[in-house]
């Protein structure tokens, strides 16, 4: 198998880590640069992206785009960890409000809101994830963060166990919790509340719908089929503009480090704007940037086979 770069879009199973579909991808692929843009919690499912060789260069903006999930929030229990896994903290008999009462108090989260995130985080003080306070019953300050909640609508409601619950789904920025969301739509209910389930659907353009499993993914590779679920370096990042050059421009000035002259291209650049450079295959070979002395000088190169050595397996 030839050497493996990009992103492949995993559709995680509950149960698992992000670390364990890391180690399953490293597995089946023999690959050991492997990575993932953006950790989802072991009994979440839905969309993880995964970075392989050169794509894990790739995955720090990644983390930046913005995020779609599905969650249930039910209603009456409050939990340690805001969520289905955790300790009751607090248990009250109530109703479902109405569907207008619930859309209302959803709808009054969307634009910038305060978020406090929960003790059960990676979110680390003094180098120690709070979790691991957590665990031991301690609470920590932390501040509260901006984040963005661009959509959130209401699918269904249910009852069931004696606890009221509604489904949603929630498009939002980096950095969301969506089960503190779920005990923040609680408190405005006047009600405790947890998220008892997440599915993530959408990270930047990349939908859930197009992602594959694990185990689709093994037998991909065992039919030496794995580019079908590989997100190719240049389709990751859509959203760049781009320069095409040649082969001797790659090898001469791009794998060299050299600044690239741009007088005769047709491409606008403006400062602190990332460009992907690709060669004639629509191969991502680098990305560049104006400098303060307004060169045009690589931020990452990315080297294959065919123009030099690649380090990347």
């Amino acid at each position: 198998m030839n050497k493996i770069h990009g992103i492949i879009a995993i559709n995680k199973s509950a149960g698992m880590t992000s670390h364990d579909v890391v180690s399953r991808i490293r597995r089946i692929t023999g690959v050991k640069k492997v990575g993932h843009a953006g950790t989802l919690d072991p009994d979440a499912t839905g969309l993880l992206l995964v970075a392989i060789g050169h794509g894990t260069r790739l995955t720090e903006y990644l983390l930046n785009e913005d995020k779609s999930y599905r969650a249930e929030c039910v209603l009456g229990i409050s939990t340690t960890t805001e969520d289905a896994t955790g300790d009751i903290v607090e248990q009250v008999s109530c109703e479902l409000p109405s569907d207008g009462e619930i859309i209302k108090c959803l709808k009054s989260f969307v634009g910038i809101y305060e978020q406090t995130p929960p003790m059960y985080s990676a979110i680390k003080i003094g180098g120690v994830p709070l979790y691991k306070f957590a665990r031991y019953g301690k609470e920590r300050e932390r501040a509260s963060r901006l984040v963005n909640i661009y959509d959130i609508s209401l699918l269904t409601d249910t009852v069931e166990q004696g606890y009221p619950r509604f489904t949603f789904d929630v498009s939002c920025s980096k950095g969301t919790y969506i089960r503190t969301l779920c005990v923040d739509i609680g408190q405005k209910l006047g009600l405790p509340a947890h998220m008892s389930w997440l599915v993530r659907t959408k990270i930047g353009d990349i939908q859930l719908e197009n992602s594959f499993t694990l185990d689709e993914v093994e037998e991909l590779y065992k039919l030496d089929g794995i580019n079908e679920a590989l997100i190719s370096m240049n389709d990751v990042l859509p959203g760049l503009k781009e320069i095409v050059v040649d082969n001797q421009t790659i090898s001469d000035i791009i794998y060299n480090g050299k600044e690239l002259k741009i007088e005769n291209s047709n491409v606008m650049i403006t400062d602190d704007e990332l460009i992907k450079i690709i060669d004639g295959k629509e191969q991502l070979v680098a990305l560049y940037k104006l400098t303060a002395d307004n060169k045009f000088m690589p931020v990452k190169v990315f080297k294959y086979c065919e123009y030099g050595e690649d380090n990347a397996g």
